[in-house]
């Protein structure tokens, strides 16, 4: 069921190891961008 090699086997789902390291990599870059942008807009002038 799992094994690891060039791709990755969850359950029925065939993922390629470059996809993940991709996906990961726009998910390190993505969630702090959201973050401070809302950390950016909840402390603007305007909604005090």
């Amino acid at each position: 069921m799992f094994y690891w090699n060039n791709n990755v086997t969850i359950w029925k789902y065939k993922i390629q190891k470059t996809s993940l390291i991709d996906l990961g990599g726009v998910y390190i870059l993505v969630v702090p961008l959201f973050f401070i942008a809302s950390c950016f807009e909840f402390l603007s002038a305007w909604n005090l």
